[in-house]
């Protein structure tokens, strides 16, 4: 039976590789052999702002030295920002993070809408997303990046939750671009954090589904992450579904709790003793 593709976005060392710069890709690589993962998500704040392309150049052969993948890029597009300066900066940060996830040689780029900004009317947000992600799916299909759109909460940097963390708001913004190429980045337990079931929403998306993260939650409304199968997700469903769809791609783990390395370590377990497709 094929080995589970399994990689991690490091929520846990976002401060240390991005904030205090205490901890270098290159630490980040060799604790995720040690952990046994074959591939590693990067998140574009990891590549900084100076030279980003000489970093993802660096990266994809410092990976490579190290055996993993680089199973996708991940940005934070706020195509719903209030001022029209900042929205055409979010499309030309996409179009460059694009660009980015081919020189890291990562197939998927992680798309989001943006914040629920104050002040706005609604419809005119979702008027902006879809602009962001007509002009950010144009560019990619000339790349040949397939771009996946998460249900998201909330970025880790953000101040404002994310327009699509309701799953009827997510299915609008997806509806959009029905028969384009953007497809699902499946987040296992985003939905919960807003009171609403994660496995409602995998059974209508399943066919566009290219990427998982894996994630757990200890109850509503709480941002922190538990360790996946100590929560709510029922992750037996959830990879069922999955299975039976022949689902052969990445599942990320995701952990921002208090448990450190240890509980990382047992989520990845986790996932790998699992799930089976």
């Amino acid at each position: 039976m094929r080995k589970s593709k399994i990689s991690c976005l490091p929520l846990l060392f976002f401060d240390e590789l991005v904030k205090t710069k205490t901890m270098t890709m290159e630490d980040w690589f060799a604790r995720a052999v040690s952990l046994g993962l074959s591939g590693v998500e990067m998140h574009r704040s990891f590549l900084g702002d100076d030279d980003p392309f000489t970093e993802a150049k660096k990266i994809a052969k410092l990976a490579e030295s190290y055996g993993l993948s680089i199973s996708m890029l991940t940005g934070a597009s706020d195509f719903t920002h209030p001022q029209r300066e900042e929205r055409e900066r979010q499309i030309v940060l996409c179009c460059e993070s694009i660009q980015l996830a081919e020189v890291l040689g990562a197939p998927y780029y992680r798309l989001t809408a943006g914040q629920e900004h104050k002040g706005v009317p609604r419809e005119q947000l979702f008027a902006w997303v879809e602009e962001g992600f007509t002009k950010s799916l144009q560019y990619a299909d000339k790349l040949g990046i397939v771009l996946a759109f998460e249900n998201h909460y909330k970025d880790y940097y953000w101040t404002y939750p994310d327009l699509s963390r309701h799953m009827a708001d997510y299915l609008r913004i997806l509806a959009m671009f029905e028969g384009s190429n953007l497809r699902v980045n499946f987040d296992t337990s985003n939905l919960i954090v807003v009171g609403e079931d994660p496995l409602a929403l995998l059974e209508k998306v399943l066919p566009l589904v290219v990427y998982v993260h894996a994630s757990d939650r200890v109850g509503e409304n709480i941002y922190q992450h538990g360790i996946p199968g100590t929560g709510l997700v029922e992750f037996d469903r959830i990879f069922e579904l999955l299975q039976k769809n022949n689902y052969s791609g990445w599942i990320s783990v995701e952990y921002n709790g208090t448990g450190g390395v240890e509980a990382l370590r047992t989520a990845i377990e986790f996932i790998r003793n699992n799930y089976k497709g």
